[in-house]
Formats: C-alpha cells, structure tokens, sequence
C-alpha cells in the first residue's frame, strides 16, 4: 500500500516526505492542496495493516482560545453542538479537544481500506478530509467574529490557516 499510495502522490507533485510514528508502520506527510502550504499525513495503523488513514490536525491559536474563554458556558457548549452538526454532515470522522468547552484542537479523518484503495478513492479522501478541516475552520470564524478567513487557526504543524495570526 505504501509504495502504491508514495507512487500516486509522486505522480501528482503531492509527496512531501516520510515520517516516523510508533503506533504506525509508516507514515507519509503530503501536500494538499497541490502548491499550498496544508498538509496531510496518510498513515498505516500498526493495529490495522489493511487500513489507510488520511488525518489533518486543527490547532487553534491562543487569541482564538481566549475567545472561547471570554464566552459563557452555555453559548460554548451551543458552538460546539453547531461545529458537531456541521461536521457531521461530511463524510470524514472528527475528534474534538475542548476542556471546560474551550475548543483546543479539531483531527479530522477519513479511513481506506486496503480492498478500496485507489488513486481516485486516495485523492477523493485527501480532497474530503480538506474541505472538512475548512468547514470547521470557516464555521469557527464566522460564529467568533474573525472575519472569512480569520486570524488564530493553524494547521498541526505550526503552519498557518488563513491570515496570520495578531500577537
């Protein structure tokens, strides 16, 4: 699956590079969109050997955590309900990091099966797991107050989501 899947990225000027992670037999970070700085990381569970996971991690900024903070409890708790629905209606996975409803992380996911995997379905599932990481991101923004785009939201790597975040 490996070779398969760094063979279709090649083809597409998408492979970034590989990584190393201890509960995967291997991982790949891509760049998608094509040309733009995201990227997504495809990786082979260790507990799965037939299954591909495609993964994008939302970090927000602090200024966008503080205002979740500024906000009370119950209109937190009918933004996090707002963000569940929406992303619910995509056909990726997400988990949420919120601790007393303040909203730290987003990791959104869409999962291959060794006997599904293709070109098409690969690039249908990066191109899903995108489009599911900027639903959120632009749902946040609007229901914050920042704007479309926004500063304060950054992809796991520490790259940038929209405009820089003000210090």
């Amino acid at each position: 699956m490996r070779r398969r899947i760094e063979g279709w990225l090649r083809e597409e000027g998408q492979f970034a590079k590989y990584l190393k992670d201890e509960n995967a037999n291997w991982v790949i970070l891509a760049n998608h969109p094509k040309n733009q700085p995201t990227t997504i990381t495809i990786f082979n569970p260790i507990t799965s050997p037939s299954r591909v996971v495609l993964q994008m991690v939302l970090n927000l900024a602090e200024d966008v955590r503080n205002l979740f903070k500024k906000m009370d409890r119950k209109a937190r708790e009918a933004l996090l309900l707002e963000l569940r629905m929406e992303l619910n209606r995509r056909p990726t996975e997400y988990g949420m990091i919120h601790p007393d409803g303040v909203l730290q992380q987003i990791t959104f996911s869409y999962e291959i099966f060794e006997d599904g995997l293709n070109k098409h379905e690969l690039f249908r599932g990066m191109r899903e797991v995108y489009k599911s990481l900027l639903q959120g991101q632009w749902l946040l923004q609007r229901r914050l107050g920042l704007g479309f785009p926004g500063p304060g939201l950054r992809e796991e790597r520490g790259e940038e989501i929209g405009f820089k975040a003000e210090e």
